[in-house]
């Protein structure tokens, strides 16, 4: 049932209210207060140049260009939309051909290839670099599980045709919809502010063929009552220019006679429908045999919407990308009373481990310069738990498992009420939905419904609960307590903001399904239409399209996937399959399930390449314990239900060295197993509209994954951050060339960049403390390399010559989050965001150069020197200045450039921020009082060019936008360059 709503959607974000842009026109652009229009342009075009030099295949980039909504910077639209074009490779002579449209009983020969994709894999079974070819059309499949046996094989598309690989089995039509429950579309008009329905489309004062010109008018009700009485009529939608509307079609008003409806967001314009008219058509499916439990449902193409309350399509709607605290129509935005989870707290037990326990490898017992906590990623204790209220996920073990986190827990056993902050896993047992529920006292069967609901206090993460029982006389819904409620790693007693789906009596708007799995029956509300033979629809059911899978002992060995669409997979958030189950990966705030469209697990030079994923109800690709030099390549994933990418290791059961604790699960501490992804390459990959289901979800993830190269990927329109790294384990990795842009629209506290390091992970590729190696400078400053000793100190990470846009949400451009350590962050254009730089609650050492962004005092001798090199501090300095010299995690920041943030840095543990170019909004800064960060050589641009800075640094006046973009491109090189 629809809510009461003065505005709509849509286009690639969605819209609340409208938030006044600072660019004129543009709608909800997420850029911070105080950033100049002129700026705010020039870097969007900046990353636009850079996204087609990256992408070249792109062309003129246009989805680019639409996110970044660069129309409204005077730059000429791109004339046509870039989308993915099928590659063309070499076809082998002995290649087994398959063909979706051929007739059964196939050889696989290319004039009677086989018809399934199955059947083309058990040919290929211990043939030695094989290549399967498909041929155009799709092939609806179940799982394609791949072994050791077909090791060296490839699947490719055939010759540049578009093959189609989909989860999803087509819905027989052919007994005939039959109306259900059908009126007259209504006589009212229903307007949508900041909608644009005729965008791109119209001609000023003229006509087209849909779309007519009504004349000019200074006020709305002037524009429909034309839209009333025209004679060019009738008409379905109008949209009318405001006079503050700057431009040519000020005042016009426009009418559409086609059934059209699909508004750009742009400001100053409203556009109108009618009231839509119920239309709900059903279909008996019973006597399709292959039609079990409908998850998803794809008319055309496009996901259908499953009925909800409130009324909004999920591709589409979300929170305002601007005020984290205001959400768009879709939501229930209520205070809601939600149930307390049982009292497990009992039932919870701790896992401690460190040092003392494992005799021989480099653990430091305490971190240098102090520390809030008990441990993190490098030092003190591997503090976890199990059990309890954590018996909801698989293994039944995490971080947040335990009772006392170092991080601390804000929950109170006694009264079963949290405080807000961190704390244990948990999730509310149900929900009173008082009268925020209109239709639930007419709800016939509210079992199998599915609540998704923001964690309460924070929008981290989303849960998506499964009803179990229904008491209308207390108006209590009640949450399975086995399968669902479980996606977030953090819990929370209650839930913010929420809808409900699945439920029948919700079937009310246009696009809205439900299947009535007793009868069979497929309910549908059609859009303003009756059914057509020609309208297509797919039901969603395999969950994994390639499962590649062998051990660490016997690897699947060169495996290629290339020149293919894959889609329609269903969802993974919830259930009981293998691929359902959700897990607590490491220390950082997420719960994941080992599972995507292409699964990766046991294998050696893996590649997926040149593929296009999208309408993946999951995620995309994962990358699951073993997995050595994975390749993923120029990949497109678009409109991705979870995460594009992911890969998560596991470790030995040993708690101590000489194992006389036994965990049940390869959980424990020591990773030197090697059982984890390591040496991926992911690298020309185009990711743009994910977390549909999951929020907290981002282009790549990595937990227990060490030596991943992120290289010229572009990622744009996501809930939360676009990279995730959830631990330190190892290090090695490098992330460079990548551009970020339009992360963090639906959540808070958080960066396009976002690490946690909170367990230390014993490896032999990390490093050892040298105290007579100089702190700062290049190379591995203040260590050697480990040289295959056991150590938890992992290896410098390094992030350079990305450019990161963080508007909306954006807390930090690198929110280098809970003891992040070990991070050498140079060479990077950062724009916009709330602050340069963030590390906190013992995150240490980042070090940006060549940019702006702390002070950094560096003496040797007792002398106090300049300099961007090597630099010794004396043992003398440190006695006096031990939390300089002493600081925890050896995070270096150098020689980037910051647009306009709203302070170059947060103080906090880091060791060195110098040689950097900040322009700030702010005033300068104030230097560090306490000596736990170093900051020297910075140039900070004020208004004036006066205000606070550090002894060593610079102030001058703001540069002109050209100069600042040309500051940029210094340090973005030597990228862009080609993604080929």
């Amino acid at each position: 049932m629809s809510r009461a709503s003065s505005c709509c959607f849509v286009g690639l974000l969605a819209i609340v209210t409208v938030v006044v842009a600072a660019v004129p026109g543009m709608v909800n652009p997420g850029s911070p207060p105080g950033v100049p229009p002129s700026y705010d342009c020039a870097v969007r075009k900046q990353a636009w140049e850079f996204g087609k030099a990256t992408l070249p295949s792109r062309g003129e980039f246009k989805t680019l260009f639409d996110a970044l909504q660069l129309q409204h910077c005077n730059i000429t639209i791109p004339a046509s939309t870039d989308t993915w074009q099928p590659p063309t490779f070499p076809t082998p002579s002995d290649a087994i051909y398959a063909d979706p449209q051929a007739p059964a009983g196939g050889s696989g020969s290319v004039f009677k290839p086989f018809n399934t994709l199955s059947a083309a894999v058990n040919a290929a079974a211990g043939k030695s670099g094989a290549t399967i070819v498909l041929r155009a059309g799709t092939f609806h499949t179940d799982q394609v599980r791949l072994g050791v046996e077909h090791s060296g094989l490839t699947i490719q598309n055939y010759n540049g045709e578009h093959a189609v690989v989909s989860g999803g089995v087509p819905l027989d039509t052919s007994a005939g919809w039959k109306p259900f429950n059908v009126s007259k579309r209504g006589s009212t008009w229903q307007n949508y502010t900041s909608s644009n329905n005729v965008y791109g489309r119209a001609h000023s004062k003229g006509d087209t063929a849909d779309i007519k010109y009504l004349g000019s008018f200074q006020a709305l009700d002037e524009c429909v009552r034309a839209a009333n009485t025209s004679p060019k009529g009738p008409f379905l939608s109008y949209t009318w220019h405001t006079p503050a509307f700057s431009g040519p079609f000020s005042t016009q008003c426009f009418g559409t006679i086609s059934s059209f409806w699909n508004p750009t967001r742009e400001a100053n314009i409203d556009s109108g429908r009618r009231s839509p008219p119920l239309n709900v058509w059903s279909l008996d499916l019973s006597a399709q045999q292959t039609v079990g439990p409908i998850l998803g449902l794809r008319i055309n193409s496009t996901r259908a919407i499953r009925a909800k309350y409130p009324n909004g399509n999920p591709e589409l709607t979300g929170p305002d990308a601007v005020d984290v605290l205001t959400y768009q129509a879709g939501w229930i935005t209520d205070k809601t009373d939600w149930v307390k989870p049982a009292d497990k707290w009992a039932e919870t037990k701790d896992v401690v481990a460190n040092g003392d326990s494992w005799p021989g490898v480099f653990w430091p017992k305490s971190e240098e310069g102090g520390a809030s906590q008990q441990g993190e990623g490098d030092w003190g204790d591997y503090h976890v738990g199990y059990g309890g209220f954590c018996n909801d996920i698989d293994p039944p073990f995490g971080y947040w498992c335990s009772q006392q986190p170092p991080r601390g827990n804000c929950y109170d056993p006694k009264s079963r009420t949290s405080r807000g902050c961190t704390q244990t896993h948990m999730s509310p047992d149900g929900i009173s939905y008082g009268a925020l529920l209109p239709n639930a006292p007419s709800y016939r069967n509210a079992t199998g419904a599915i609540v998704q609901a923001w964690r309460g206090m924070a929008r981290w993460f989303t849960n998506l609960c499964l009803v179990s029982e229904h008491d209308k006389a207390s108006g209590t819904l009640t949450f399975d307590d086995k399968i669902g409620c479980n996606q977030g790693g953090e819990g929370n007693v209650a839930f913010s903001q929420w809808w409900i789906e699945n439920v029948f009596e919700e079937l009310d708007d246009d696009n809205e399904w439900f299947f009535d799995e007793t009868t069979k029956t497929l309910f549908y509300f059609f859009n303003n239409t009756v059914p057509s033979s020609s309208d297509r629809f797919v039901a969603t059911r395999t969950k994994v399209l390639f499962n590649v899978t062998g051990s660490q002992q016997h690897p699947v060995s060169k495996v290629t996937i290339r020149g293919l669409e894959m889609r329609d997979t269903a969802y993974t958030y919830l259930g009981t399959d293998p691929a359902d189950i959700h897990g607590m990966p490491s220390g950082g705030d997420w719960a994941l399930q080992r599972s995507g469209a292409v699964l990766l697990e046991g294998t050696e030079f893996a590649t997926v390449d040149n593929c296009f994923l999208t309408r993946i109800d999951g995620n995309g690709i994962f990358l699951s314990n073993y997995n050595l030099n994975t390749t993923l390549s120029r990949n497109e994933l678009a409109w991705v239900g979870d995460s594009a990418m992911a890969a998560w290791g596991s470790t030995s059961r040993c708690l101590e060295a000489n194992c006389s604790t036994k965990l049940p699960w390869g959980v424990g501490p020591d990773g030197r197993n090697k059982n984890q992804p390591r040496g991926t390459h992911v690298w020309g990959n185009l990711v743009r509209e994910l977390g549909i289901w999951q929020k907290q979800s981002s282009m790549w993830f990595q937990a227990v994954t060490a030596q991943t190269h992120l290289e010229r990927n572009v990622h744009f329109n996501g809930p939360r951050a676009g990279l995730n790294f959830n631990d330190g384990f190892g290090g090695g990795d490098i992330i460079e060339g990548n551009l970020l842009a339009n992360c963090v629209r639906e959540s808070g506290d958080h960066g396009p960049w976002n690490s946690w390091d909170r367990v230390p992970y014993i490896t032999n590729i990390g490093m050892i403390r040298d105290a007579d190696k100089p702190r700062v400078g290049p190379g591995l400053p203040g260590h050697d390399s480990a040289n295959g000793r056991p150590s938890v100190v992992p290896k410098f990470r390094e992030i350079r010559h990305n450019l990161i846009i963080g508007t909306y949400n954006s807390q930090e451009d690198i929110d280098t989050d809970d003891g992040s350590s070990y991070y050498q962050t140079h060479h990077n254009l950062f724009a916009m965001a709330d602050h340069g730089l963030k590390s906190d609650f013992g995150g240490w050492n980042k070090a940006r150069v060549r940019g702006t962004r702390m002070r950094q005092r560096w003496e040797r001798d007792g002398q106090e020197r300049r300099g961007t090199t090597s630099v010794v501090v004396s043992e003398s300095f440190c006695l006096f200045n031990w939390l300089s010299c002493t600081a925890g995690q050896w995070d270096h920041h150098w020689n980037n450039v910051y647009g306009y943030v709203g302070t170059c840095f947060g103080n906090g543990h880091n060791l060195a921020f110098y040689n950097n170019q900040c322009v700030t909004k702010a005033a300068g800064y104030g230097c560090p009082s306490d000596d736990t960060m170093t900051v020297l050589n910075n140039t900070i641009y004020t208004q004036d060019g006066h205000g606070k800075a550090c002894p060593k640094d610079r102030l001058e006046p703001f540069p002109s936008d050209a100069d600042l973009v040309t500051m940029g491109a210094a340090v973005l090189k030597p990228f862009p360059f080609p993604a080929a």
